[in-house]
């Protein structure tokens, strides 16, 4: 006997809230981060097609690099500052990896 299907809306807010509630607290607050990703306009940036990628031909690429090159002499000094400050924190053992030892994501961050 074959099995009919259905059109039966999903309820995708009970699924996700049964799921959330099998993670670890890490890995909800990634899917809470990642939900509020989603929530914003931010997809609407992601091409969909070679044209939508606004292709910037090579005197456009040149005068990028330059304008970086540029800002990077600029604030040199203070690029300098700041990776020095990040190596001593790291050094100091105040950073925070960013993967675990299976290569997944850490939160670094605490839900209200």
């Amino acid at each position: 006997m074959q099995k009919q299907l259905t059109n039966r809306p999903i309820n995708y807010q009970q699924l996700i809230s049964k799921l959330v509630k099998q993670l670890s607290d890490e890995k909800a607050a990634q899917l809470y981060a990642f939900a509020r990703f989603l929530s914003t306009d931010a997809l609407e940036l992601i091409p969909t097609s070679i044209d939508d990628m606004g292709i910037i031909n090579d005197d456009e690429l040149d005068q990028e690099d330059q304008l970086w090159a540029a800002a990077m002499t600029r604030h040199a000094e203070k690029f300098a500052e700041l990776k020095a400050k990040a190596k001593a924190d790291a050094q100091a053992g105040k950073a925070i990896d960013a993967y675990d030892k299976n290569g997944e994501f850490v939160a670094w961050f605490k839900l209200d």
